[in-house]
């Protein structure tokens, strides 16, 4: 590995990163493992291998989960890079990549994914700008409209 690879993450973490968007979606769309096996042609053991990490998902059944999800496969690999040199193994362990079990939190997420790239950068500037400034507003909080989500 050359120094410009050193801050990849290993193939074992994006094993482990693409399994937990797929347990992510699937627990989503409230669909058993059973389900997506049928669906994918696999049994429900091949599922939880894959949501592990433990298997590696192949291009054809990515692209049929791809399908039988309706998300882009980019899905998948969201967010795989992360900042300071942490791996989704790290990540993992230090409890900071959490399937969401609140309604509200699972709402959020399919929502999210269906955001084009600049309404997720909107998103995610005001997550960034809302953890910045954690501290109580002076102001009455004021409802975002839908135009607040339209980069011009």
């Amino acid at each position: 590995m050359n120094n410009s690879d050193d801050c990849l993450p290993d193939m074992k973490s994006i094993n482990k990163h693409v399994g937990a968007r797929i347990l992510l979606h699937r627990k989503w769309l409230k669909m058993s493992q059973v389900t997506l096996g049928k669906q994918l042609g696999v049994s429900f053991q091949q599922i939880q291998k894959y949501e592990k990490g433990h298997n590696k998902v192949s291009a054809g059944r990515l692209f049929y989960l791809s399908r039988i999800f309706n998300v882009p496969i980019e899905f998948f690999y969201e967010n795989i890079e992360t900042s300071g040199g942490n791996s989704i193994d790290q990540l993992i362990q230090n409890n900071m990549l959490q399937i969401p079990t609140k309604k509200t939190t699972q709402d959020f997420i399919g929502g999210y994914i269906r955001l084009s790239p600049q309404q997720k950068e909107t998103i995610h500037d005001l997550v960034k700008y809302i953890n910045h400034n954690n501290r109580p507003s002076p102001q009455p909080f004021k409802p975002l409209t839908a135009n607040h989500l339209v980069r011009q």
